[in-house]
């Protein structure tokens, strides 16, 4: 799962991408070819292996898209190498993975063309899919600086009909998350939180049997400098991240903006003629692991590293900022140079403060990429064991909930096999895995476990590298929209693997029905229509070959 702007992520989940290198072309698999051959509509496709839902979703798309005369070819790739090199030089054609949606929409940080990573910007920038239509622009950028919500509703929804009428990338399902714990060994307030995950306030659960909190994890991060581009999946942030690195706001399961134990009071927000300033009160009490207070400086630390540092994740809304007032240690006062409305994403989410005192003047990425046993959170970082698991302890100074465990260790079990057998073998206490088919009633016939499924800010979709060929053809993007048969996807992969508890449905928009002012259903036009397929294929130039598969 990718991480957004703020509270997101990637979280990991299904990724479809494509490497022209791996498969030894560079044009994307399916570009023009040699001079005087003829292009044919060939989408390469990845996953990560061991997924069965995953590469359950793979056959279907091969089948559906081969029967409207597309040919998918399916390389599947470890996580890292998809959402850590692939995605970011936009070496793939199309990608299915998810996003973590936040109380903002925040769409412009994906699909706005000066969100593009490009080698000259260092590759900087979330619009993977090289968005660049340009009437797109105008709305999601004014978004993001309007602070009136119902303004704000009626931009998205304008922008919402411009990007499915251009189709640039095609919505799938309200991502299902599954969450299971044994009750014997566990108690406390667990619960799923799609955006920092169900393990964020394990410092707040009891452990009934032995000492230790075990838990299994589908990804291992790849780095743990988390403002920089290989942190880019949501299992980074909640292993590691989530519970070291403060910030301003935590989100509650339910989606919403919550002040953190790092600040005494909601933040005031003053507007400064066309700017705006933030004010955070720092909790007296919060200080590091080495007895250091949490200061402005921190804050300040932040912001000029996402400014000034090299291979950043995502500078949004940090680039507005033209100052940190540190004069008061215990407040910082940031000031902008333009409003902007997600302003709860800064300071929060996937970017928590750094140790200023620890940090300055050293390389960060270096001192942190391979993790780092500071802490501003409940616990903090003993080892990890690359391709093993990562091992995290109490931390003594931290001043809210101290844990009750001994320890908090993740086991990194990518195959999904695999990690249902180490949960019934009692090798792992809980699990967070992708649902899968069948996965439900398996856990729930295993004595003392409490199986809960939801449905959060999550949403998974198609999409599309607008700068690889045949993608580059709007005609053709509109064209797998009706060759695409969702429902039957959803039906297929989705509701058996949370049935008997809930069922999954069509998600026709890139805002969830949670945030019912932004969420605006768009894409319902885009159902399995193989007569418009060849209609618009036709008037795009392109004739079926001996063998079916558009060609022209």
């Amino acid at each position: 799962m990718r991480r957004r702007r703020g509270f997101v992520l990637l979280v990991l989940v299904v990724l479809l991408a494509m490497v022209a290198a791996a498969c030894g072309s560079d044009d994307g698999g399916g570009g023009d070819g040699a001079k005087g051959k003829k292009q044919r509509a060939v989408i390469t496709i990845s996953t990560t292996a061991g997924n069965a839902a995953r590469e359950q979703v793979e056959q279907l798309l091969q089948s559906q898209l081969k029967d409207a005369g597309f040919e998918l070819k399916i390389n599947n790739s470890d996580a890292d190498t998809l959402f850590g090199k692939w995605l970011p030089a936009g070496n793939f054609q199309v990608g299915m993975y998810a996003q973590v949606g936040t109380p903002d929409p925040g769409l412009c940080v994906i699909f706005c063309s000066q969100n593009i990573p490009t080698e000259a910007n260092g590759n900087v920038g979330q619009n993977f899919t090289r968005t660049d239509v340009s009437a797109l622009d105008g709305p999601l950028t004014q978004q993001d600086t309007e602070l009136d919500v119902a303004t704000r509703a009626d931009l998205v929804k304008q922008a919402s009909k411009i990007m499915a009428e251009n189709n640039v990338s095609l919505p799938l399902y309200q991502k299902p998350t599954l969450l299971a714990y044994n009750t014997e060994a566990l108690s406390g307030p667990i619960a799923d939180n799609t955006v920092n995950g169900p393990f964020a306030n394990a410092n707040e659960w009891k452990v009934l049997k032995g000492t230790d909190i075990v838990a299994a994890a589908e990804q291992e991060p790849a780095c743990a400098d988390w403002i920089g581009s290989c942190a880019g999946a949501s299992w980074g942030n909640w292993v590691l991240k989530v519970h070291t690195s403060p910030e301003a706001f935590d989100v509650s399961p339910e989606g919403d903006y919550v002040v953190s134990a790092l600040l005494t009071k909601e933040p005031t927000v003053a507007a400064e003629g066309e700017g705006m300033s933030i004010t955070y009160d720092i909790s007296p009490d919060a200080v590091w692991d080495d007895g250091q207070p949490i200061t402005s400086k921190d804050f300040e630390y932040l912001w000029k590293q996402i400014t000034t540092g090299k291979d950043i994740y995502d500078t949004t809304g940090y680039n507005l900022i033209t100052a940190v007032d540190t004069t008061n240690p215990k407040q910082a006062v940031v000031k902008l140079k333009s409003k902007f409305a997600p302003w709860r994403d800064l300071f929060g989410g996937f970017y928590g403060l750094y140790p200023s005192h620890l940090l300055e003047g050293k390389d960060r990425n270096a001192a942190t990429k391979d993790g780092y046993t500071w802490s501003g959170g409940p616990w903090k970082m003993e080892s990890w064991k690359k391709g093993e698991s990562m091992t995290l302890v109490p931390n003594p100074s931290y001043w809210g909930t101290k844990p009750s465990a001994s320890k908090l260790i993740f086991r990194f079990i990518t195959d999904s096999a695999a990690q249902t057998q180490a949960y019934k073998t009692n090798q792992v206490q809980i699990m967070y895995p992708q649902p899968q088919v069948g996965l439900v009633k398996d856990l729930q016939a295993v004595s003392g476990t409490k199986v809960t499924v939801g449905f959060g800010n999550t949403y998974e979709g198609l999409w599309f590298n607008m700068a690889q060929k045949p993608l580059d053809s709007l005609k053709v993007r509109q064209a797998l929209g009706y060759a695409i048969d969702r429902n039957a996807i959803v039906d297929a992969v989705i509701t058996p693997s949370i049935e008997p508890i809930a069922k999954g449905q069509v998600l026709q928009s890139f805002n969830v029905p949670t945030f019912r002012q932004f969420f605006t259903p768009a894409w319902g036009n885009y159902k399995l229509d193989k007569a418009k397929v060849d209609e618009l294929m036709k008037s795009d130039g392109w004739t079926k070959g001996s063998d079916g598969i558009w060609e022209k």
